[in-house]
């Protein structure tokens, strides 16, 4: 890698802090940012009503398995609050159950033979310093009753076993898993806070697998995950399990989904020294890096993170481009409580002169301008729990919010007045671009302070589908017609009434008009009373097979009639229940007939008489 310029220098004293950068050497604009940038959402409960239900599952777990999440426990609950319970339901001691509070944390297990009792669970805990208020990452390794691991912050911490539970942990039908209650001691307490990147594996997990992922998400399909809930993703009220095992989770109460603190990136490393003397990690990027040493204090590790995308929080940012990527550090205690010192450097290959520096000191708060450029060290000390660093310019680039058209319409994105050069996902180079197909097209620009690329989403509705209100239709003279149309959209029909159907209850012509966004179509239909009359039926058939009076037709008059045919001596020649006008006396002599039709309009048969000439 080639020598790259420092930039800047920052000196850090505070407990478990964790520090974030961005610098604006290799920028974007990014629109509508993605939720699932960094760490991307959490789940925060308020404590009363809110938690996750995932039902009946998991009925097949068995020891060895390993837990972990993210924690942020709101520091006014002061008893122990469940993150995650595998058999919640009844009195009986089952499953596990991986809790917290603000002086310890741990999983207790049950073996099914009864509850309310110790004898029926076994529990470990740890005690920490005081959980109230920041990010923590915990974890539970369970091999078996009497070998349970615990961590904190990838430290493998003591704990206290209560007890006397020595069965094999039992999974029960019925029971089911959930996330933020458990019913316990004859209540039902709620977890209030926050949780991040809850995952569940079938084994046991080791120390440097725990610290290896601790802060970076996984993909999903890592050997053993068989649970993994980052919140990142709800769809129709489904918090999305991103394992193969797919076990969704669905929203009781309101739990909300928001922007998390936790120090979670794309790509990570750690170290977790015997001493911190000459100790110096880094993550690298493509065109820059960030280093971490001189650690004072003799914390237990500590943790830099990769982000590949920017901040989804801005408040506070004046300036209109930020960087791609940035950068993070976490150190890494079981001490909660105590303070400690150490030193970020960044470097880059190049930086953008006019870029601007902003802080915050959590994740939730707004940003404040720190650097403008005049310096390349900045000392952050006596702030409580996370502090982020982001670089920007006001460098300006947008091409407009996404949009829906009509078929026929066409949408000319001109940015002109904003950038000169710029390129297309499609090849076009312009600044003036004309789109008449549905897509996502994004253009990017190098300028600078680097380079910007924005999308947009344009659609373009479909065409619509015919009016049709069908054929002019013929009905009973006595009965009332429902007439409805095929298409979506606003209706108005010839009376000015805006239903969806129209009842013709008398004969006439009926007209609608339905109008969308795109387009504007109308449509009539006749309808028409049917008073059926014999004395225009015909009287005579020849069947001679000339195709002229073949057949005795009475469809111009009857619909789905029935027909009977009569000899003089009164015996049934023929019959039909949905005559097809196609009787033409096969069979039968010269002569004359007697015939009686019966409609479904009639409430009486007509009759008459039909001669056959030969």
């Amino acid at each position: 890698m080639k020598k790259m310029p420092v930039f800047p220098t920052i000196h850090i004293e505070k407990n478990f802090l964790l520090l974030s950068f961005l610098f604006a050497f290799v920028l974007t604009h990014s629109k509508g940012q993605s939720n699932s940038i960094g760490a991307g959402n959490c789940a925060h409960f308020d404590g009363i009503d809110d938690y996750l239900e995932l039902g009946d599952v998991y009925n097949d777990l068995d020891l060895p398995f390993s837990v972990s999440a993210w924690v942020w426990l709101d520091p006014s609950i002061q008893n122990t609050v469940p993150i995650l319970i595998s058999e919640d339901g009844s009195w009986t001691y089952r499953g596990f159950w991986f809790r917290v509070r603000q002086d310890n944390f741990g999983i207790g297990l049950g073996d099914g033979r009864g509850g309310n009792s110790p004898s029926f669970r076994i529990t470990k805990y740890a005690l920490v310093d005081n959980l109230g208020g920041q990010w923590a990452h915990i974890v539970a390794v369970v091999n078996d009753f009497h070998d349970i691991r615990l961590y904190l912050n990838g430290i493998l911490v003591d704990g206290i076993y209560t007890g006397t539970g020595n069965q094999n942990m039992e999974n029960h039908v019925g029971d089911v898993m959930r996330v933020g209650t458990w019913f316990t001691n004859g209540s039902t307490d709620f977890y209030k806070g926050m949780i991040d990147e809850l995952r569940l594996w079938n084994y046991t997990r080791t120390t440097a697998e725990i610290r290896q992922d601790m802060c970076r998400k996984l993909t999903g399909t890592e050997p053993g995950l068989i649970g993994y809930w980052n919140f990142d993703k709800v769809e129709s009220n489904q918090v999305q399990d991103l394992s193969n095992t797919n076990i969704n989770a669905s929203l009781q109460g309101n739990p909300l989904m928001e922007a998390s603190g936790a120090p979670i990136g794309d790509e990570s490393t750690f170290t977790y020294p015997n001493s911190w003397e000459s100790v110096e990690i880094k993550i690298e990027s493509e065109n820059d890096l960030l280093k971490l040493n001189q650690v004072g204090d003799a914390p237990s590790g500590a943790q830099l993170y990769l982000v590949k995308g920017p901040p989804v929080v801005r408040e506070g940012l004046n300036s209109k481009c930020i960087a791609s990527h940035y950068y993070g550090a976490f150190i890494a205690t079981e001490n909660l409580n105590n303070n400690y010192s150490y030193q970020l450097q960044y470097e880059s290959a190049g930086l953008s002169s006019d870029a601007s520096l902003f802080a915050r000191d959590q994740g939730d708060h707004p940003w404040t301008s720190q650097y403008n450029g005049t310096s390349n060290i900045l000392t952050i000390a006596d702030q409580v729990n996370r502090n982020e660093l982001i670089a920007g310019s006001d460098f300006n680039f947008n091409l407009g919010n996404d949009t829906t058209l009509c078929p026929q319409e066409e949408l000319v994105i001109d940015i002109s007045d904003q950038v000169e050069g710029l390129k297309w996902n499609d090849g076009f180079e312009g600044e003036k671009k004309t789109i008449s197909k549905s897509g996502v097209y994004w253009a990017e620009v190098s300028t600078y302070c680097g380079l910007y690329r924005d999308s947009i989403e344009v659609r373009f509705e479909a065409n619509p589908q015919e009016l049709g209100l069908g054929r002019d239709t013929t009905v009973c003279f006595y009965e009332p017609f429902v007439i409805k149309s095929n298409v979506q959209g606003t209706y108005l029909w010839q009376d000015g009434s805006t239903d969806s159907t129209m009842l013709a209850e008398t004969p006439g012509q009926y007209f609608l008009t339905v109008s969308t966004r795109c387009t504007v179509q109308s449509d009539t239909i006749e309808i028409n009373a049917f008073i059926p009359e014999n004395s225009i039926l015909p009287n005579v058939i020849t069947p001679n097979n000339d195709d002229k009076n073949q057949y005795f037709q009475i469809g111009h008059v009857f619909q789905s009639a029935t027909l009977e045919i009569f000899n003089r001596w009164g015996k049934k020649v023929y019959e039909s229940q949905n005559y097809p006008n196609n009787w033409h006396g096969q069979g039968l002599t010269s002569g004359v007939y007697y015939y009686s039709i019966l409609d479904h309009c009639s409430k009486q048969p007509f009759r008459g008489t039909i001669k056959i000439l030969r």
